[in-house]
C-alpha cells in the first residue's frame, strides 16, 4: 500500500522518470519506489509488503520507465519486473520461472524501452527480453547464443531505422528486430571502454546522436553513419579425426575440404568424428561467430567455439549434411 513519505538523507537514487502527468518517479536502493506529486510536492512511497501480494516485489529498484499508456515499469535487483497501474495502485509481478520457457529470462532488470510498434524491450542480467505488444506474460529472449556480445544489458536505445542499440558488460551491440541480426562493437572499433554503466544512455531527439556512458567516459555516435559489412567468410574443414572404439584406434586426416562439394564417408566403426573448422577471414576475425548443426541428426543450432572444433559421437547410419551458418557480422 502507498504511504505518505519523504526521501531520507542518504537515500541512494538509482532511477528517475518523469511521467506524462508530471509525476516524478524515483527508484531507490533498498528503500523502494517514490512518487512526487507535481502540484503538491507530496511524496508517496511504495515498498515491499510480504502480506500484500500486489505490493512492490523488491525494495532494491534499478530503473523506472513509463510507457505510452501511462503504465509504470519498475526493474529491480533480483525481484524481476513490477508493472504498476496508477489507476488501481496495484503492482503486477513478472519473474523468471525455470519451468516456463517464455518467462522473464532473469530477475535482475536494468533497462526498459518501448519501440515504435509498442513492443516492450527489457535489459536484464540474462539477456534482452521482449514483451510483444498485446502480450501479457510471454517473453521472447535474445542472448549470447543468438549473437549478443554479453548477456548483461544496461541500456537500450532505438534509432530511426528501428534498430536497438544495447550497452552491455562487454561492448556495444546493435540488434535488428526484423531479421534478428546482431552487430557488436568493442575497443577495436573505437569504444573508450567495453564496460558500460547502468542508466547512462540517452538519444538526442534533435540530432539522433546516441550517448552511452562507460567506465572511462562516454561514447557519442550517429547510428545512421554505420555501413554493413556483408562479406560472409567461407568456412573450410582443415582436419578430420575419427576414432574407432573397438580397435582403440585414432586416425587423423589432415586433408583440406572446402565444406561445399566433398562427401565424407564413414563406417559403423567410426564412433567419434572430430572436424577442425577454419574461417577464411583475417579482417576483424574475432567478430566472426558461427553456429553448426548436422541435418538428419540435430534440430538445434550449436555455437562453434573459438578453437573451431566440432565433435560428433554415436553417429547413426544414413546421409547427414553438415551446415554452418554465420550469426554475427560487423559494421564498418
Amino acid at each position: 500500500m502507498p504511504v505518505p513519505s519523504s526521501i531520507g538523507y542518504g537515500t541512494q537514487v538509482r532511477g528517475l522518470c518523469v511521467g506524462l502527468d508530471g509525476t516524478l518517479w524515483i527508484g531507490s536502493s533498498h528503500s523502494g519506489l517514490y512518487a512526487r506529486d507535481p502540484l503538491t510536492g507530496q511524496i508517496t512511497a511504495y515498498v515491499h509488503d510480504p502480506s500484500a501480494p500486489h505490493s512492490l516485489s523488491e525494495n532494491d529498484v534499478l530503473t523506472v520507465y513509463e510507457d505510452r499508456s501511462g503504465i509504470i515499469w519498475v526493474g529491480t535487483f533480483g525481484g524481476g519486473i513490477n508493472r504498476f497501474d496508477p489507476a488501481t495502485q496495484f503492482f503486477t509481478h513478472f519473474r523468471h520461472d525455470p519451468t516456463r520457457s517464455t518467462s522473464l529470462s532473469n530477475d535482475f532488470v536494468w533497462a526498459f524501452h518501448e519501440d515504435k510498434l509498442g513492443n516492450l524491450w527489457i535489459g536484464t542480467q540474462g539477456g534482452l527480453n521482449c514483451l510483444p505488444a498485446g502480450s501479457t506474460r510471454d517473453f521472447q529472449h535474445v542472448q549470447e547464443k543468438d549473437g549478443l556480445p554479453n548477456n548483461v544489458i544496461y541500456g537500450i536505445l532505438e534509432d530511426q531505422l528501428g534498430r536497438l542499440w544495447l550497452s552491455t558488460n562487454k561492448g556495444l551491440a546493435a540488434y535488428n528486430p526484423e531479421n534478428k541480426q546482431v552487430f557488436s562493437y568493442d575497443k577495436k572499433d573505437g569504444l573508450l571502454s567495453e564496460e558500460f554503466i547502468p542508466n547512462a544512455y540517452v538519444r538526442s531527439p534533435s540530432t539522433g546522436l546516441m550517448y552511452f556512458g562507460t567506465a572511462s567516459g562516454y561514447n557519442a555516435f550517429d547510428p545512421l553513419g554505420f555501413q554493413l559489412d556483408t562479406f560472409a567468410p567461407p568456412v573450410a574443414i582443415s582436419a578430420l579425426t575419427r576414432y574407432r572404439e573397438a580397435e582403440q584406434q585414432t586416425e587423423r586426416q589432415v586433408n583440406y575440404f572446402s565444406g561445399q562439394e566433398e562427401v565424407l564417408t564413414f563406417t559403423y566403426e567410426d564412433n567419434i568424428i572430430t572436424l577442425d573448422v577454419s574461417m577464411l577471414n583475417f579482417r576483424q576475425s574475432h567478430k566472426n561467430k558461427y553456429q553448426y548443426r548436422l541435418q538428419g541428426l540435430q534440430n538445434s543450432w550449436f555455437p562453434l567455439e573459438k578453437e573451431g572444433r566440432i565433435t560428433f559421437t554415436n553417429l547413426q547410419a544414413g546421409r547427414l549434411e553438415k551446415v554452418i551458418r554465420q550469426i554475427r557480422r560487423a559494421h564498418v
